[in-house]
């Protein structure tokens, strides 16, 4: 499909296409991708950023962090080991992402392979544990059994990965092939660790025994024991852990655009490595601790006659550890892209000599 459009005043027909390169890629607008085309020759050419003696080396083993939204230069050279970091704060990283144009990219032939990456951060910290659930409450009237503590809630699920950015290269020539391009998704975080269960109530203490009183004349003599001492209120139930949290969902994976010509497209794709997969996913998070079991309560007090008649009450049950969440889910497959003009119109729209 062509579509004419104007770029300083120069009309011409630009045919767009796009095919696949290795992996399944979405379909791409032609009127919107001649659009953006458009936008960003005119920037480029505006600023005048093509000078004959313009060159950017990034040495063996250096880093070149790129902070801008496009990075055009007549020659980018990249060595063996040489990495082209994408900053994930450049302004303009949204929807288009950022842009490479060079009329002549030169690529080790061996040793280390160069790359082009982006910088996402650690993979997000788990979520903070809440503390633990409350607790049930004391039995209060003589032998009331201890309430059961509350069940955890459950743990908050890991953060997103981060997407990896979309990334266009235009290009006329490309020297070498010993290139990784690792547009990967950013790592999801790991879940949250489920809410420990609350501690049971203790029981009450039983009722107090009673003395068999008989009165003789003017004083009281002991016969022997109207009541034992009442049994002690059973000990509350630990609460259950709370289940863990869902690991994160690991971040997109980005796109990889090339602007090229279609025999240059073709070399490229066969000769460099290029990742666009989504990141890792977060782990589940584990699930909360156990509830501790509220104690028995002792029996009741003794009393003249009345021996102990091991009454106490009997301990609570401790709470079942929550369950293990489950672990993320993978985020989208980025996409590979390619779309080819001709060497002339390569030249016209973005202003690059012919050497």
């Amino acid at each position: 499909m062509n579509r004419l459009f104007a770029l300083f005043g120069l009309a011409f027909s630009v045919a767009l296409s796009t095919e696949k390169a290795l992996l399944a890629q979405s379909n791409v607008s032609v009127a919107d991708v001649a659009d953006e085309l458009a936008g960003i020759a005119s920037f480029v050419q505006a600023r005048s950023v093509f000078e004959a003696d313009r060159e950017i080396v990034i040495r063996e083993g250096e880093t070149y962090v790129q902070s801008e939204r496009v990075l055009s230069t007549d020659r980018l050279v990249m060595n063996a080991g040489a990495q082209l970091l994408i900053d994930p704060d450049t302004k303009g990283f949204g929807e288009n992402g950022v842009y490479i144009v060079t009329r002549e990219l030169t690529l080790p032939e061996q040793g280390g392979a160069a790359t082009i990456s982006w910088a996402p951060e650690a993979a997000p910290p788990p979520p903070k544990v809440p503390d633990r659930a409350a607790s049930g409450a004391n039995g209060h009237g003589a032998g009331e059994p201890g309430k059961p503590g509350q069940n955890g809630k459950d743990g908050l699920a890991g953060a997103h990965g981060a997407d990896a950015p979309r990334v266009t290269v235009v290009l006329q020539q490309v020297n070498g092939g010993n290139l990784i391009v690792d547009l990967s998704g950013g790592a999801g975080g790991d879940g949250g660790r489920g809410q420990m269960g609350g501690s049971g109530g203790d029981g009450a203490r039983g009722t107090s025994a009673r003395t068999a009183w008989v009165k003789v004349f003017n004083s009281k003599t002991a016969v022997g024991c109207a009541a034992g001492p009442g049994r002690g209120g059973n000990g509350g139930n630990g609460g259950n852990g709370g289940r863990g949290g869902d690991g994160g969902t690991g971040g997109s994976g980005g796109t990889l655009r090339l602007i090229s010509s279609a025999e240059v497209a073709k070399n490229v794709f066969e000769t460099i490595k290029i990742e666009v997969a989504s990141g890792p996913v977060g782990r589940a998070g584990i699930g909360g601790l156990p509830g501790t079991p509220g104690r028995g309560g002792p029996e009741g007090k003794l009393a003249t006659s009345c021996g102990s008649a091991g009454r106490q009450g009997a301990n609570g049950a401790p709470g079942d550890t929550g369950p293990v969440g489950a672990d993320g889910k993978s985020g989208r497959e980025g996409t590979i892209e390619s779309v080819v003009l001709s060497l002339e119109q390569i030249q016209k729209a973005f202003g690059f000599e012919e050497r």
